[in-house]
């Protein structure tokens, strides 16, 4: 086993293999993040973001390094220190939520996203879990999910 930092860890779920869940075609280059369901969000329910934030990311790319570096550039395109992305998944919303509240009862901070829009609308997609040095904690959630390819 290699050991390595895990500050920033993101939970994706992808509902079929290769299946992009902002419905950008797969392969595409572009990936958008929608407005997103959140307690703390400044957005009345809903009503649109007022900034979008877009990444492009080269298709030639494995799915998984896609992923991360997708993370790293909205990271720091949000101003953001550069961290170490570490991308795992889930099978389905069920699991995803499961890990949510599996890491609320770690007293872990993290963010569930909830689309809001679209053929998603309502589902449970992605977990940001806040940039942490103690990997020992994040690991008593994680550790048993596989990395995204």
């Amino acid at each position: 086993m290699v050991d390595v930092y895990l500050p920033y860890i993101i939970l994706c779920l992808f509902p079929g293999s290769n299946l992009d869940p902002l419905t950008a075609p797969p392969g595409s280059p572009i990936v958008r993040s929608r407005c997103i369901d959140r307690k703390d969000s400044p957005a009345s329910p809903g009503s649109s973001p007022s900034q979008v934030l877009y990444t492009v990311v080269r298709s030639d790319l494995p799915h998984g390094v896609q992923v991360a570096q997708t993370a790293h550039a909205a990271s720091e395109a949000s101003g953001h220190p550069p961290t170490i992305v570490v991308a795992l998944q889930v099978p389905d919303e069920t699991t995803l939520r499961r890990i949510a509240e599996a890491l609320g009862e770690n007293s872990l901070t993290h963010q569930l996203i909830v689309e809001d829009a679209g053929p998603f609308a309502g589902q449970a997609m992605v977990i940001g879990i806040h940039p942490s040095t103690d990997r020992a904690a994040i690991g008593k959630v994680t550790s048993a999910l596989p990395l995204v390819r």
